[in-house]
């Protein structure tokens, strides 16, 4: 009876696995499906008017595919920030109405440049231009071409506002986001990758911890078994994979996993403890679960250089194994001792 209960211990504990992960699945997912409307009050504030949100905007045109940009009102480090994706067919149905907002009620922060990109040609003032768009509000509604131009425009500036007010550093960071989130939406269609790989690992991980517990021959293992547990479950960090879980990011779809995320961020306490050379060792390892995780690995060499950056080495964690190894180790000498007295 006891072993059919400490195998349905083992079986209930998959089981959570499991639903840990599905949920996981659908909060973590790197990239949301979007909507028309939510890009369009984030490029604008037109649909409906909602100033706040205009600057948060960050819309990455990625060739023919979708249009990608910052939900809810974000910040402006788009490496960083949860995407969302909406059809350029689910946009374009909402240009007409885009226009006729624009001509009715210009959006303070209308330039020149907007309104070249929409006509399509250079303009003398923004008051020429904003007259020549409400003569020609028809044409320019049907054309896709003159939307793209519009948001072109929109998004570089964007893009120069934010290099003005905080420097021209920010100028080399804005020039590889379009690539990066171009990625970030390519791995993005692998997602059930990431499912998989972690019910796998965290899986074996379980089947690990429990293996001393459930086969007699092993019980001698255990201290070494749960001692090495700290390692073990860093192996897939140390190749690569979710390494953006221990940077003290805010939002966890930047983080580059679904589950195993979280199972990193036990391990925070101990990046106080990890010295520079076990850094600089781990950036030295192949990394051959980078392809896997959701966030490119060059986002991760500039955060590197900020005050988030960081991660967890392996003496730390191997000191934390010796003392789990070393209580398992104790307790089962004292478990055998109280079998050897005879003690009910």
């Amino acid at each position: 009876m006891k072993r059919l209960l400490l195998w349905l211990g083992f079986v209930l504990t998959l089981a959570a696995l499991g639903i840990a992960l599905a949920l996981a699945a659908d909060s973590m997912r790197p990239v949301e499906k979007g909507n028309a409307e939510a890009f369009w009050s984030g490029v604008w504030g037109v649909l409906p008017p909602d100033d706040e949100n205009r600057q948060a905007l960050g819309v990455i045109p990625t060739g023919s595919g979708p249009y990608l940009y910052v939900p809810g009102k974000s910040g402006i480090y788009l490496h960083g920030e949860p995407l969302a994706e909406v059809s350029r067919a689910e946009v374009f149905a909402l240009w007409p109405k885009v226009i006729e907002g624009i001509v009715s009620k210009p959006p303070d922060g209308l330039t020149v440049r907007h309104l070249e990109g929409m006509l399509g040609h250079k303009v003398a003032s923004r008051e020429s231009g904003l007259a020549e768009l409400a003569a020609r509000r028809e044409e320019i509604a049907s054309s896709e071409e003159r939307m793209e131009g519009f948001l072109a425009a929109a998004q570089w500036a964007w893009a120069e506002n934010l290099v003005s007010e905080f420097g021209v550093w920010h100028s080399g960071f804005f020039g590889d986001r379009d690539q990066c989130a171009a990625i970030r939406l390519n791995r993005s269609r692998h997602w059930w990758a990431n499912i998989a790989f972690e019910a796998v690992f965290l899986g074996g991980v379980l089947a690990f911890v429990w293996l001393p517990i459930l086969l007699k021959r092993c019980r001698r293992w255990l201290p070494v078994i749960w001692g090495s547990l700290p390692l073990v479950v860093l192996l897939p960090y140390f190749l690569g994979y979710c390494r953006a879980a221990l940077l003290a990011w805010p939002d966890p779809r930047f983080w580059g996993g679904a589950l195993y995320p979280w199972v990193l961020h036990q391990y925070l306490p101990l990046k106080q403890l990890t010295g520079k050379w076990e850094l600089d060792l781990l950036n030295a390892l192949p990394q051959l679960l980078e392809p896997l995780s959701q966030n490119p690995y060059s986002v991760l060499n500039w955060v590197s250089l900020t005050n988030i950056g960081g991660g967890v080495g392996f003496l730390a964690p191997a000191l934390a194994g010796l003392a789990v190894g070393l209580l398992a180790y104790a307790l089962q000498a004292l478990a055998r001792c109280h079998l050897a007295s005879g003690s009910p």
